[in-house]
């Protein structure tokens, strides 16, 4: 009786939703046709070759919960929801419209996706309406669901449905492409100007200004850091007696071959003063052996000194002066115009520490508390005693540096 009702019902309606979830109900009305034209009973439907209704057979193969099979004609109604159900599995036509729209995604612009969608819908609409003008019978149009899949009829219903979800695929695909192009420019944008800025400040706080919606004065970190102080020995002398363009030309030559060591051992550059370098290990970015590694740069920078020649042979020395202690590295400056650099008393000990090495012929020279951490170093400690420099009431323990 429930098959009888499920048949008798009328096809759907141009209101349903054509073929994308109209096989659905084909499927659900042949499987009745089949079952009321043909008295095969629901627990023989057990294992139903599909096969057979694809190839359009006369009859199909069902298999009982005894596992005896049996074939049984298929009646000419049945047949004919069948194939219906059969050719929109195989061809949905529906999905070629947005494919093509999806295609144009591809561009990953609007305009293409916006026009081809637009164009896609007027043309259904046009063929739409070419059937209706041409049509004067009326013999084209249908209700009959089934007739609409498997003749050349139309589904008004149906027809508009596939306009209007070509249509929200187009806006819904605009969109999404609007979005995600605004996207891009912006990660891309992002990633050029923390490349930039590299060129600029410090690594880490590249990408932390590349990712901060907005940085204020003052933003930093407290930190223990070893500061690496490095500065040219007679450069006044060597301004002199050189054209500026050719002191430029040799002062980049030296920054390049003193920054390779200093970054590969975990340094930072925070700053060329001049003929100066300000470089920290530690901050901004982490370095557990931090003053070893401070010092094991140091003594690589001089012993390529010691070899290299720069342009018109000339030879450079570096005065180097280490110190480890608390320290913070920040941004300063105001709300329009901002540099990173670093602030505390252990920052000017590391500068005084350089310039001692003039009063005492040498090159390196480390504070007590730097040499206590990179007690590891392979190399020879001379013990210069305590020194009170200029701005520190309390004297520091000193001590020059050579390699082993």
């Amino acid at each position: 009786t429930k098959d009888r009702r499920v048949l008798n019902q009328p096809a759907p309606e141009g209101g349903d939703r054509a073929r994308r979830s109209g096989w659905m109900r084909l499927r659900d009305r042949a499987l009745v046709e089949l079952l009321y034209g043909t008295g095969i009973r629901i627990g023989e439907l057990v294992a139903l070759d599909v096969r057979d209704l694809e190839l359009r057979a006369q009859e199909v193969r069902v298999m009982g919960k005894g596992g005896k099979e049996r074939v049984v004609p298929i009646p000419e109604q049945a047949r004919r929801a069948l194939a219906a159900w059969v050719d929109v599995r195989r061809h949905p036509g529906l999905m070629s419209e947005p494919l093509f729209i999806s295609l144009r995604a591809l561009y990953f612009e609007f305009q293409f996706v916006a026009l081809a969608g637009v164009v896609a819908a007027l043309g259904w609409l046009a063929l739409v309406l070419y059937v209706l003008g041409t049509d004067g019978s009326g013999t084209m149009i249908t209700r009959d669901y089934i007739q609409y899949m498997t003749s050349n009829s139309i589904l008004l219903g149906a027809e508009f449905d596939k306009i209007i979800s070509i249509l929200m695929v187009t806006g819904i695909l605009t969109l999404a492409i609007t979005r995600a192009r605004r996207l891009l420019v912006r990660a891309v944008t992002e990633g050029i100007t923390a490349q930039e800025l590299r060129r600029f400040v410090p690594d880490a706080i590249a990408r932390q200004a590349a990712a901060a919606s907005h940085l204020e004065p003052g933003d930093g970190e407290v930190r223990e850091a070893t500061i690496f102080f490095s500065d040219l020995e007679n450069f006044t002398g060597l301004s002199e007696s050189r054209e500026p363009s050719a002191l430029i030309s040799i002062l980049n030559e030296y920054f390049a071959l003193v920054t390779e060591p200093i970054e590969r051992h975990g340094g930072v550059i925070n700053q060329y003063q001049g003929d100066a370098i300000l470089a920290s290990f530690n901050l901004p970015n982490p370095l557990d052996d931090h003053a070893g590694a401070a010092l094991r740069a140091a003594l690589e920078i001089q012993e390529l000194l010691a070899r290299h020649r720069f342009a018109d042979g000339v030879a450079l020395g570096s005065r180097i002066g280490i110190n480890t202690g608390t320290v913070i590295g920040g941004l300063v400056g105001n709300a329009h115009r901002l540099g990173y650099t670093l602030h505390g008393d252990e920052v000017n000990l590391a500068a005084r520490l350089e310039q001692i090495n003039k009063e005492h012929g040498t090159r390196i020279i480390v504070s007590a508390h730097t040499r206590e951490l990179a007690s590891d170093v392979a190399a020879r400690f001379t013990d210069l005693g305590e020194r009170t420099v200029r701005g520190r009431q309390m004297p520091v323990r000193i001590f020059a540096v050579q390699s082993a």
